[in-house]
């Protein structure tokens, strides 16, 4: 009896009320960081790049382009929109980098100061997308990296930091 309402949901999901095909709606996205100078094994004193965003060559400014947008449009005929998850967190607390207000969410405060205007012009979404890193050992070989935590009360303190910021 239960594989005939299985197979009798299954044919039904294929039926529409009025008819019409059902529609799709796809958010392409950017999960966003910042590069760092000498990689992800450095405690702490990490430089982190903000060319992504500050220069004109990179990607930051590409996309931001009204022509890069004009290329790719909706059925409605609206050019692409984005969601920016831009990354934030502890990853960033140690760096060096003084020359933004809360370096917790420093890739937040770049995209905003370089890209804000067109974020609105395009009515793109931004947002902050925290990275549970954790300064740790994964794998016992006495090498330490930024991994990802594997519980993330190794880092709530730091997280509800970065969101009251």
């Amino acid at each position: 009896m239960l594989k005939k309402i299985v197979c009798l949901l299954f044919a039904f999901s294929f039926i529409t009320v009025n008819g019409e095909k059902g529609k799709v709606y796809l958010i392409p996205g950017s999960d966003t960081s910042v590069n760092p100078y000498g990689g992800m094994n450095i405690y702490d004193g990490r430089l982190w790049s903000a060319a992504l965003y500050a220069d004109p060559n990179q990607y930051g400014h590409k996309v931001m382009n009204p022509a890069f947008r004009e290329q790719y449009r909706d059925s409605y005929g609206t050019p692409l929109k984005m969601t920016w998850w831009m990354m934030a967190g502890n990853v960033f607390h140690l760096s060096r980098n003084c020359n933004v207000p809360v370096r917790n969410s420093m890739t937040l405060y770049l995209m905003k100061k370089y890209h804000l205007d067109a974020i609105e012009a395009f009515d793109d979404q931004l947002t902050l997308h925290y990275h549970n890193y954790y300064w740790s050992d994964t794998n016992g070989d006495g090498i330490y990296w930024w991994n990802q935590g594997m519980d993330f009360l190794l880092n709530l303190e730091d997280y509800e930091e970065t969101l009251c910021k």
